[in-house]
């Protein structure tokens, strides 16, 4: 058994595209080969990890986030400055 962990929005598409054997198929097939198991063997479980789908403000929060950590000299300046980034 396999279980997955996402965000509890997109339980309802997972589900949907799970349950139809035509559109999942070669999911199915690579995770199958990836796990070293029986196509027919699989079964996949949903499970909502309690976070909810990230807004484009968190997202553009993270990538600012991910920026200064990659840079260290552009988080020093945003600090130094009292700047605030924007894309």
């Amino acid at each position: 058994r396999l279980a997955l962990r996402g965000p509890g929005g997109l339980r309802a598409d997972l589900d949907a595209l799970l349950g139809d054997p035509g559109r999942s198929a070669p999911l199915r097939e690579n995770l199958a080969r990836e796990l070293a198991v029986d196509v027919t063997e699989l079964a996949v479980e949903i499970k909502d990890d309690g976070s909810r789908r990230m807004t484009a403000e968190q997202a553009t929060q993270q990538r600012m986030s991910q920026w200064m950590a990659r840079d260290p000299r552009l988080k020093e300046a945003v600090e130094e400055l009292d700047l605030t980034l924007k894309e």
